[in-house]
C-alpha cells in the first residue's frame, strides 16, 4: 500500500496536482466529436500532473509500489512539444483533420518512455533510472555502459527537445497571425495570446530545467532543493492554464478559418491586383464611417471584418485595403476606436444609474477588461478610471 509524508513544499506540488485534475474533468467535459484541441489540452495537462505525481513519489511523499513508475519524467518530457504544437495547430486550423502521420512526432516518448524502461531498463542500476544525468555526481564508482551514458544524456535532450517544438510553435503561430490578424474577432484574438503566454512558460519552464543541469555538476553534487527549480514552475504552470481557461472559456474553441483569399501576389505585396480605385475608396470610406456611426455594427462582440464587409457589401480584402491605405488603422484598431468612443459617451448619458466602467465596457462590444483597458489607454492615453477620474 502506499505510503504518505510531506512538507510545506510538497504540500504546494499537491495543490498543483489536484488543480491539474479538476481542470482535466473541466477539460473532457469540453470533449466534441471533430475537434482535437480538447484532447491535446488534456493530453498536456495529464502530462504536467503526472510528472508532478511522478516527483513527490521520487521524493518519498508517496511510496508508490510499481517501480517502473519512477524515473519516467525521463522520456515524459518528450511528449510536451509535440502536444502544444498540436494543440494549437487544432486551435487556429480546425478544419484540418487527424493525420496518423503526426504520430512521427511522439517516436521520441514511445521509444524512451515505453520501450526502453520496459525493455533495458533492467540493465541499470535502479539510482541510474531514478536519477538520470545525476547519477555520476553520487555515484561516481559505477561501471557506466552504453545504456549509462544514453540515460545521462536522456534528460537534459528531453528539454532540447521541447525547446526545438517551442520554436516550431512559435513560427506556426506567427505565419498565422501575418496571414490572418485583421479577420479574426477579438474572442479569438484573445486565443492567440493565450497560445503566445503558454509557449512562454514552457519556455522559461525547459530554461530552468536546463539551469538546473548546468548548476548541479557545477556545484560537484546533486542537491535534492535544486529540483524545485523547475518542479515549482510546473506548478504554477498548471495554475496558469487553470486561471487563463476560467476566465476564458472559449480558450476551447477553435478559431473559425477564414473563407476569404487576400488579394496579394506571390512577391508578399499587398493588393498589387486590387480594383479600388481612389475615387471608389473615397466613396468606401465616407459608407463605412456612415455605416459605423448609424448602423454601430461595433457593438456586437463577434463582428469580424467578413462580417463587416458583408454588411456594407463590398469585399472583404477591399475593405482590408481601406482600412490600411486609408484609416491607417487594422481592423481591430478602427473598430476599437468606434468602441472607446461608444463608452465616453455611454457613461455620460449614464452616469445617474452609476454603471460600472465594465458593464459599460461590455454594453459597447468589448468582450474582456484587458483588450478594453488597453485600447482606452491607445485612444486616450489614459486608463478608464484614470480618465473618468479627471472628466
Amino acid at each position: 500500500m502506499p505510503t504518505f509524508s510531506f512538507d510545506l513544499l510538497d504540500i504546494l506540488i499537491i495543490l498543483g496536482v489536484g488543480q491539474g485534475i479538476l481542470l482535466l474533468f473541466l477539460t473532457v467535459s469540453r470533449f466534441q466529436q471533430k475537434k482535437l484541441a480538447p484532447y491535446y489540452l488534456a493530453a498536456l495537462l495529464f502530462t504536467l500532473t503526472w510528472l508532478q505525481l511522478e516527483f513527490l513519489a521520487i521524493r518519498g511523499v508517496v511510496n508508490i509500489p510499481f517501480p517502473w513508475f519512477y524515473g519516467t519524467r525521463l522520456g515524459a518530457w518528450f511528449v510536451v512539444g509535440p502536444l502544444i504544437l498540436l494543440y494549437q495547430r487544432a486551435l487556429i486550423y480546425p478544419k484540418e483533420s487527424f493525420e496518423w502521420r503526426r504520430l512521427q512526432h511522439f517516436t521520441p516518448f514511445i521509444l524512451f518512455f515505453l520501450v526502453f524502461p520496459l525493455g533495458f531498463a533492467w540493465k541499470l542500476h535502479p539510482h541510474a533510472i531514478n536519477y538520470g544525468i545525476l547519477i555520476y555526481l553520487s555515484y561516481p564508482q559505477l561501471d557506466y555502459n552504453f545504456w549509462y551514458y544514453l540515460y545521462l544524456l536522456l534528460f537534459p535532450l528531453q528539454f532540447l527537445h521541447l525547446l526545438y517544438y517551442l520554436w516550431a510553435s512559435r513560427k506556426q503561430l506567427k505565419e498565422f497571425t501575418l496571414t490572418r490578424e485583421s479577420q479574426y474577432t477579438e474572442r479569438e484574438r484573445t486565443t492567440v495570446q493565450w497560445l503566445s503566454q503558454l509557449m512562454l512558460g514552457f519556455y522559461v519552464l525547459a530554461l530552468l530545467a536546463l539551469t538546473f543541469l548546468v548548476l548541479s555538476p557545477w556545484l560537484g553534487l546533486y542537491i535534492r532543493e535544486l529540483d524545485f527549480l523547475y518542479v515549482i514552475p510546473m506548478v504554477v504552470l498548471t495554475y496558469l492554464i487553470s486561471y487563463r481557461s476560467f476566465q476564458h472559456l472559449t480558450l476551447f474553441q477553435q478559431i473559425d478559418p477564414p473563407n476569404v483569399a487576400l488579394a496579394e501576389s506571390k512577391n508578399g505585396r499587398k493588393y498589387e491586383k486590387s480594383a479600388l480605385t481612389a475615387e471608389k475608396a473615397l466613396q468606401l470610406k465616407e459608407q463605412v464611417k456612415e455605416h459605423m456611426q448609424v448602423k454601430k455594427p461595433f457593438l456586437n462582440n463577434e463582428l469580424t471584418l467578413r462580417g463587416l464587409a458583408q454588411e456594407l457589401a463590398i469585399p472583404p480584402y477591399q475593405l482590408s485595403q481601406l482600412l490600411n491605405e486609408h484609416f491607417k488603422k487594422n481592423f481591430f484598431d478602427f473598430i476599437n476606436t468606434y468602441r472607446v468612443e461608444e463608452v465616453i459617451v455611454f457613461m455620460a448619458q449614464e452616469q445617474d444609474r452609476k454603471v460600472s466602467l465594465l458593464e459599460a465596457a461590455f454594453a459597447c462590444g468589448f468582450n474582456n477588461k484587458t483588450s478594453f483597458i488597453r485600447y482606452f489607454k491607445k485612444l486616450t492615453g489614459q486608463t478608464p478610471s484614470q480618465y473618468f477620474k479627471a472628466h
